[in-house]
């Protein structure tokens, strides 16, 4: 399972404090490098029957997505960014779910929903009225952390999705929430084969 909240904090950062650029910009690399990194050469296809889930957001349909700036470089916007991110969360898995087709093994998406946890803190010290109002939001509305995490444990262990791949689920159900970009595949390929190049990875690296 890939969130990169937990890559951030074993490389010895903290994840609350992790600056929105520099996490959004990790989060677009993250599910090619996590995968291919974590499991090495091979294991992916010899870990069949297996499941892997990468974590997304409802967000992603906000997304600007620009193939030749894939940095944000020339138009940097913290919530672009983070659109952009998931969206590539979704592209990324869908694709991975074409490459490992057959294999035994699945790919899928979720969105945790809008959960309770630190990742305003900082708005505290910056804008505390937006502190303040976000925190109403979130004490009335968002999920808890235990409520958030019943999407990723449905993907990953339900029976009900054996062999079922290449999707999007938001509640413990596929969720028709998506942008019609996220279904690319001719993006989803395009962004594979750029991100790869951005990650560095050599033939034999790539396990699929």
């Amino acid at each position: 399972m890939n969130n990169i909240k937990e890559d951030v904090t074993e490389m010895g950062l903290d994840p609350e404090t992790w600056t929105d650029a520099a996490q959004d910009r990790l989060s677009r690399r993250g599910s090619i490098d996590q995968t291919d990194g974590r499991l090495g050469p091979g294991r992916i296809r010899d870990s069949a029957p297996s499941r892997i889930v990468n974590v997304s957001s409802v967000a992603h349909r906000y997304h600007k997505l620009d193939l030749n700036d894939l940095q944000c470089e020339r138009n940097f916007n913290d919530w672009t960014v983070y659109a952009n991110a998931k969206l590539c969360n979704i592209l990324m898995t869908t694709y991975l779910s074409e490459l490992l087709d057959s294999t035994g093994v699945t790919a899928n998406s979720v969105h945790p929903g809008i959960v309770a946890t630190h990742a305003f803190d900082r708005l505290q010290r910056s804008s505390p009225w937006m502190y303040a109002i976000i925190m109403v939001i979130v004490k009335n509305f968002c999920k808890t952390p235990e409520q958030g995490a019943q999407a990723q444990i449905y993907a990953a262990c339900d029976p009900d999705l054996d062999g079922v791949s290449g999707k999007y689920f938001q509640d413990c159900r596929e969720s028709r929430c998506i942008a019609p970009e996220a279904q690319d595949m001719r993006l989803a390929e395009q962004l594979w084969r750029k991100s790869v190049d951005l990650v560095k990875l050599t033939k034999s690296e790539i396990n699929y």
